[in-house]
């Protein structure tokens, strides 16, 4: 990763690293392809690629590293405080921390890009897409969407009424959009305070559903999922 340069746009990746949600009581990571624990496919589509300045593992015990060691010098390993591992802290709260670290490492970046683990598929070309519409706006917070074509009833205070809000698939003058910030949501990194809020200067990158649907996390262990995701990456972890 490069240090000490100019501030000129820089994008680093992030990946967040959480040891309850990675491993097992056992201690062997929770999901596995190809005998490879999947934040290494994660790690194996963003390292080198064009549109990164470097990636960045947050990572929370010191457990991660005999997993982490082949990517010493490929990415840059830090190591995030414990309380960052709670049940109510946000991959927003991680990235802040990041933010706030980068001077200290003497890394620098104008933009981070979050990307969770449990996406280990984007879209070709999505890294490079996403460094030139940052660059090309580097005011703007860079959310990946997913179009919902569902309906949803909504309730903003126990005592209100519910709101039935339709999605496009029923009235095509409403568009609701689900975001899925840890395929690569991109942020400027004096943005990352500590207070960090959607404000009307954000640019949403629509995702297909194809794409967007690939989160691990909601497929547990599904086994016809495990056996295509093994088919689909190329044995080179």
């Amino acid at each position: 990763m490069t240090k000490h340069d100019d501030l000129a746009f820089r994008l680093i990746g992030v990946v967040p690293l959480r040891y309850v949600d990675c491993f097992d009581a056992d201690g062997a990571p929770v999901f596995t392809l190809d005998n490879a624990p999947l934040w290494d496919f994660t790690l194996a589509t963003l390292c080198h690629k064009e549109g990164l300045s470097g990636v960045i593992v947050a990572y929370d015990d010191d457990r991660f590293l005999p997993y982490l060691e082949k990517w010493t010098g490929k990415c840059f390993l830090l190591k995030r405080p414990e309380e960052l591992s709670a049940k109510n802290v946000t991959v927003l709260n991680v990235l802040e921390y990041v933010a706030k670290a980068l001077p200290d490492e003497a890394i620098s970046a104008t933009h981070l890009a979050l990307f969770e683990q449990t996406h280990p598929l984007r879209p070709d070309g999505y890294l490079t897409e996403i460094s030139r519409i940052s660059s090309a706006n580097p005011e703007s917070i860079v959310v990946p969407c997913k179009t919902n074509k569902y309906t949803f009833w909504r309730k903003s205070h126990p005592e209100e009424a519910l709101e039935r809000l339709s999605g496009s698939g029923e009235t095509a003058d409403v568009i609701m959009l689900q975001e899925m910030l840890g395929l690569g949501a991109v942020f400027p990194v004096h943005l990352l305070d500590g207070n960090v809020s959607f404000t009307d200067d954000v640019t949403i990158i629509p995702i297909q559903e194809d794409w967007a649907a690939f989160d691990v996390s909601d497929m547990l262990k599904n086994p016809k999922v495990l056996e295509f995701l093994s088919k689909y990456f190329v044995k080179s972890v």
